[in-house]
């Protein structure tokens, strides 16, 4: 008998793995990876001016890791980089129009995700899968440590 504990963790890498494999489509397409999407999307969000150090205090993430990553991105005309002017050590990101165009499709994508999501449920349904998906998050905590109320009883 497979215990509670596996039976979730396989349920919870199916489903990442499933809305993963779609979200991520439109930037395979383009030839990108799942960090290269993410770091475009933080850049995207933060907003242009936003500096690498910025992206890797978003994404938690090591200077050099999003150094890389940004520099192919670059290669590839997602994105601009250039050093601050008043201080040279700042590199400087903004999302180009083929950046822009990449999460064009995937915001299209993401969004006939939701629909399909929303499609699938009804509203009882809706409200028990957020309930026990909020229950487990709470005890089970953070960065996957175990918050106060998780007692290993459960």
């Amino acid at each position: 008998m497979i215990k509670f504990s596996e039976e979730v963790h396989g349920y919870m890498r199916a489903i990442h793995g499933g809305i993963t494999k779609i979200l991520f489509a439109p930037f395979r397409d383009a030839g990108l990876t799942p960090p290269q999407a993410f770091t475009l999307g933080c850049i995207r969000q933060l907003g242009d001016g936003a500096t690498v150090g910025d992206v890797c205090r978003e994404l938690k993430t090591p200077l050099s890791n999003t150094t890389n990553i940004t520099l192919r991105l670059e290669k590839t005309g997602l994105i601009t980089r250039r050093r601050d002017e008043n201080d040279r050590r700042r590199v400087v990101l903004a999302v180009t129009d083929k950046g822009r165009e990449a999460f064009k499709r995937a915001d299209e994508v993401y969004e006939k995700l939701n629909e399909r999501i929303d499609a699938v449920f009804t509203p009882e349904e809706k409200v028990n899968i957020l309930a026990a998906l909020k229950m487990l998050e709470e005890r089970v905590g953070e960065d996957g440590e175990q918050g106060e109320r998780f007692n290993g009883k459960n």
